[in-house]
């Protein structure tokens, strides 16, 4: 994995299918997300893909992320990485784990949405 934390500016970043990064922090404190054509900017980490930290700036109110540490339809085996930021525009996490994820931030300026298994909550403002 490249050495995120000095990274500067991005449209949005996607993660998939590393497993290997279950003891890793994802580092993008210093990521200025900006709008890129037509695409808003947003942070994906799906199908496995774990890290035990994501350090972001604490205001990420004009991106979106979605995160599914276990995969959609993968096995109850992983973690809840640790989420720093205050805010954000929308908010999906996806997971088949047993354990129920604890959030920190504070708003949600779009959607928020929570699936655990065949659960599903959706939150508005």
């Amino acid at each position: 994995m490249p050495d995120w934390s000095k990274l500067e500016q991005l449209g949005g970043l996607t993660l998939l299918r590393l497993l290997e990064c279950s003891d890793r922090i994802l580092d993008l404190s210093k990521v200025n997300f900006v709008p890129f054509e037509d695409n808003e900017p947003l942070i994906s980490i799906t199908d496995g893909t774990i890290f035990s930290k994501i350090i972001t700036k604490e205001d990420m109110s004009q991106v979106s992320m979605f995160l599914a540490p276990s995969g959609i339809t993968g096995s109850s085996v992983g973690i809840d990485p640790e989420l720093n930021f205050k805010s954000i525009k929308n908010f999906k996490y996806s997971s088949n784990m047993t354990t129920d994820p604890v959030f920190q931030f504070e708003r949600v300026y779009g959607n928020m949405e929570i699936i655990r298994g065949s659960k599903k909550r959706r939150f508005s403002p």
